[in-house]
């Protein structure tokens, strides 16, 4: 009887594996300047002209909303990935911007005093951009630094509304300085799939790599 159980437990345990393994497949994207990270396989991989609406879409609004638009700087949309079904649930946005706007050591040493203003610069930023494409900040969290593949990161967390919903959504944007660099990466989910989204998308931060 044990090693029944044994071999029935062996055979039940390859088998959930493997379908765990079949459902939850992620593939590595290999981006420029030695950047790679992890997504979902099954998820839609945007192409070079809808990447070109995004950055125009950003400028607009801006503009709209009378925020200096900074176009000395040099920003490669690396990547940009939506969950399906559509109407997408959950986005992931990685960029590369140069010059460097604040380094690594100036993360480290960055005071809460430091972090509260770089919060009311962003709130003010934000409200106006939001409302120049029709949507609403809700909240913004207090930024902070958090360490991405050993290296410190300033997080700038918001939720804003859906123009096309009632649904609010969580927003949270990664600047890691590396080198003459700045990796920016942008997660966002629905809030009404929290369950659903959240995991996916702490894992696709943590195998962000450079």
């Amino acid at each position: 009887p044990t090693l029944l159980i044994s071999i029935l437990f062996a055979v039940l345990t390859v088998t959930v594996n493997s379908a765990i393994a079949g459902d939850t497949s992620y593939r590595r994207f290999s981006l420029k300047d030695g950047i790679s990270v992890e997504a979902p396989s099954h998820w839609l991989v945007h192409g070079d002209s809808e990447k070109k609406n995004f950055a125009a879409s950003a400028e607009g609004a801006a503009r709209v909303a009378g925020i200096d638009y900074e176009i000395s700087q040099d920003k490669s949309r690396l990547i940009a990935i939506s969950a399906l079904p559509i109407p997408s649930g959950a986005k992931i946005r990685i960029n590369l911007i140069r010059p460097l706007p604040f380094s690594s050591a100036e993360l480290r040493s960055a005071s809460s005093q430091d972090l509260k203003e770089v919060e009311a610069e962003f709130r003010e930023v934000m409200l106006k951009s939001m409302a120049s494409m029709g949507a609403k900040l809700l909240t913004v969290s207090t930024p902070r630094i958090e360490m991405v593949n050993d290296s410190p990161s300033l997080v700038l967390e918001y939720r804003r509304s859906d123009p096309h919903s009632s649904l609010p959504w969580t927003v949270k944007q990664y600047k890691i300085p590396v080198g003459n660099k700045l990796i920016e990466m942008t997660i966002s989910y629905r809030e009404s799939d929290t369950a659903i989204w959240k995991p996916i998308l702490e894992y696709v931060k943590q195998s962000l790599r450079f």
